[in-house]
């Protein structure tokens, strides 16, 4: 690791704790009222590339819905701000419950429209699983990494959690496929530190429920549609 890596991580945490704190804070006191989440997450998630010196690539060959269930492989921390730079206002993102007390961000997190997933709790997960059927169901855009975890290595996926594809059928709404590359050299795994870099993302053409029998089966052209992807730039 070079020292200017080192630095810009220092940086970059600082940067992630203060202006988390900050947020937190103004929330509490405006009593929720404050309704700045969106731009204020995309200009931090700008913030946290500027600071690391982080490209970023976005190709779109579609037109977007204006309401859709967003997907994506997932290797690395650096995945989550990614999204945020590129998804449409509205778009509620699910992560990880222990992201919930990191320092800083957790703040943020508890008190976001983003969805907290229990991984350890049946009922807590279906708990989210309700939560971003409701958020459908006002209008608002989901995003999720159908893995559950981060893959075994870059260019591979695990087998994808039906929860998406299920939410999909049954609240007849559009799947958006993308791949993330790169980030598993900007945020490596099993590291914190951040090194500068390129990172590209392809969004791909809408995939809708009434054309898939089942959600086994939307999960599996979606699934199809990332690793073919991901093999050309990692094969």
């Amino acid at each position: 690791m070079s020292l200017n890596t080192f630095i810009r991580s220092i940086i970059a945490g600082i940067f992630i704790i203060i202006s988390g704190y900050s947020y937190g804070v103004l929330r509490i006191l405006s009593q929720g009222k404050l309704d700045t989440f969106y731009p204020a997450a995309k200009w931090w998630a700008q913030c946290i590339l500027s600071i690391c010196k982080v490209k970023l690539t976005f190709t779109k060959t579609h037109d977007i819905p204006q309401q859709a269930i967003y997907i994506a492989n997932h290797v690395s921390l650096a995945d989550t701000p990614i999204m945020i730079n590129i998804l449409p206002k509205n778009t509620r993102i699910m992560y990880k419950s222990e992201l919930d007390n990191a320092p800083g961000i957790g703040i943020v997190l508890r008190r976001s429209p983003y969805i907290s997933v229990h991984r350890k709790s049946v009922r807590k997960a279906a708990l989210s699983i309700i939560e971003a059927r409701n958020a459908i169901q006002n209008g608002d855009s989901i995003m999720l990494f159908p893995e559950g975890t981060w893959s075994e290595k870059p260019g591979d996926l695990l087998p994808f959690k039906l929860g998406a594809f299920t939410l999909s059928k049954n609240e007849n709404i559009p799947i958006i496929p993308m791949i993330i590359v790169g980030t598993e050299h900007i945020i490596p795994k099993d590291s914190i530190f951040i090194h500068s870099g390129t990172v590209h993302v392809t969004m791909f053409p809408a995939l809708y429920p009434e054309s898939f029998d089942k959600a086994e089966t939307l999960s599996e052209a979606c699934r199809n549609i990332i690793l073919t992807e991901l093999h050309k730039h990692y094969s």
